[in-house]
């Protein structure tokens, strides 16, 4: 043997070998050492020339390493050209969808604050009413159980005993007009209208009689919305129609039967989250939510009968609770997102001395709504209530006898507060008051100096009124105190926020107690609208 040919095998160069090995070293996954290798060319060589050189028929088989099975794989996909693109869109969807959550958000909370805001009236400026007679109207023929203000607008509806509903506009009451007189009227009720309700986006009115008749019945109103300026107005051509004594056909009727469910005492317009619904409470303590879209009853609760009858009823700015208060002195929560009743409590009387306050009047805080304001019999008593622990924070109080005092029989601790308004002055909240005693009082809730007598009967010209502060067992009391004053020849003059004496005759006090009032707007001033058992209306400022 040559010794290119020693070589050629002695390094694996063999075109048989040299292409085993070169298979070998494609195999994937095969590490091979170089003992391994050395000891494999050895052997081919060492075949190879034993056969060369003897010619022995016996072979030598070279070592191969057995290849190793690839394990398979899913097919790779290519990448398609657009898949930046749809991965942009993608994102730029989550963008859109967390910018709409944030805006729907900030929209709910806009419109929450608005709910609050549009409750009661407000007004940025401080306001002291002077107690001076607007108008003097004597149209009803029976008792104004209820005055209604269209929110930020001098249009206000009455309802009445003698089975009327009339709409009234302060622009022609305050004017120099002739004649005052109620713009709109609905007579198909008959019984004696309790109460009633702008309803259907200010559209409408709905209104309860004491025979169980529910009537919804369109009013045309000019809608020229602005707080600055006058807003909504009644219509000429609505005006005209019931001049001539065409008959408003109601839009919606329903019936609740007095003897089952007792007469209808409250009403409310429910509308948070799309819905439209009005909710009512009777005598015997049914709370129902009528559809107006559908005109049946989605939901009829029933308070408990030990609490007493149902007189009043007060529903929270979000639409969340209803506040219920009976004849025994109970004030009665009801969660409306569960249906259920969450806490009661009963205003028996003061320390030891048991007498039972009927809750005649309630509504929620104008600036704290987990607070509930409440005005029971007796002593001219107004209360501020924590919902959440059933405590009163707030008294208010207008007779000569000691706060938290015994009940007697004496005349002056029988007089109680009827008529109830909140509303809002300089970031202050303030509550007006009407009742049995003739005299409309305004309480500011945070400042005791505010407070004042608005008008008074002719028996009280002489006297005058002044409000102390203190705090009596954890209860922040306002006291009412009265005073006998020396006549304006030699006298001293009336403190700011009284009416002068000659302002408070017979003829323009009201003479029977009052039932209810309210605050109306109009030119960057406001009225007070008063309205009385004898069925008379007055407007002051």
């Amino acid at each position: 043997m040559s010794r290119s040919t020693e070589n050629v095998l002695s390094r694996g160069r063999d075109p048989e070998t040299g292409a085993l090995e070169d298979q070998e070293r494609k195999t994937p996954g095969h590490k091979r050492s170089r003992s391994e290798g050395s000891s494999a060319t050895m052997a081919v060589s060492v075949g190879q020339s034993g056969v060369q050189a003897g010619g022995d028929e016996r072979t030598v088989q070279p070592q191969v390493t057995p290849r190793r099975e690839k394990k398979l794989s899913p097919p790779y996909l290519p990448r398609p050209r657009n898949a930046v693109e749809n991965a942009s869109c993608i994102e730029g969807l989550k963008l859109l969808l967390d910018y709409k959550q944030r805006q729907y958000a900030e929209d709910m909370q806009a419109m929450d604050n608005e709910l609050v805001k549009n409750t009661c009236f407000q007004s940025s400026s401080r306001w002291v009413p002077k107690g001076q007679l607007v108008a003097h109207i004597h149209e009803h023929k029976d008792s104004i159980n209820r005055v209604r203000v269209l929110l930020d607008s001098p249009v206000f509806a009455t309802f009445s005993s003698d089975g009327t509903t009339k709409l009234w506009d302060v622009q022609k009451l305050e004017g120099r007009n002739l004649i005052n007189k109620a713009k709109l009227s609905y007579t198909q009720l008959g019984g004696q209208v309790k109460t009633g309700v702008f309803c259907l986006n200010n559209t409408a009115i709905a209104a309860a009689s004491s025979n169980g008749n529910i009537h919804i019945f369109p009013i045309d109103v000019d809608k020229e919305r602005g707080r600055s300026g006058t807003s909504a107005t009644i219509a000429s051509t609505a005006s005209s129609s019931y001049a001539s004594g065409n008959r408003v056909k109601p839009l919606l009727e329903s019936f609740v039967d007095p003897a089952a469910e007792g007469q209808i005492v409250e009403m409310a317009h429910f509308t948070a989250g799309g819905q439209n619904l009005l909710s009512y409470v009777t005598t015997k303590g049914r709370l129902c939510g009528l559809d107006l879209r559908s005109n049946e009853t989605v939901w009829r609760l029933t308070n408990n009968p030990k609490f007493g009858l149902v007189l009043s009823m007060a529903v929270d700015p979000y639409e969340n609770w209803v506040a219920l208060g009976t004849s025994l002195g109970y004030h009665v929560i009801w969660d409306m997102r569960f249906q259920l009743p969450i806490r009661h409590w009963q205003h028996t009387g003061h320390q030891k001395h048991t007498h039972v306050h009927a809750v005649h009047h309630l509504s929620p805080h104008p600036t704290d709504p987990p607070s509930l304001i409440s005005a029971v019999s007796g002593n001219n008593e107004v209360s501020v209530w924590d919902m959440e622990t059933a405590t009163r924070r707030q008294m208010l109080w207008a007779s000569p006898a000691p706060p938290f005092g015994e009940m007697t029989d004496k005349p002056h601790q029988q007089e109680s507060v009827r008529g109830l308004t909140t509303c809002v002055f300089d970031d202050h909240p303030v509550i007006l008051t009407g009742g049995t005693d003739r005299i409309v009082r305004l309480w500011n809730l945070r400042d005791p100096d505010r407070c004042c007598c608005v008008v008074k009967p002719k028996y009280l010209k002489r006297i005058q009124f002044d409000y102390q502060f203190k705090v009596i067992e954890g209860v922040e009391v306002t006291k009412e105190i009265t005073q006998s004053v020396m006549s304006s020849s030699g006298g001293p003059s009336s403190p700011d926020g009284l009416p002068p004496p000659e302002a408070c005759s017979h003829q323009h006090s009201h003479v029977d107690f009052v039932t209810d009032l309210s605050v109306v707007p109009y030119k960057n001033q406001q009225f007070i609208v008063s309205v009385s058992h004898d069925g008379v209306l007055k407007l002051w400022k």
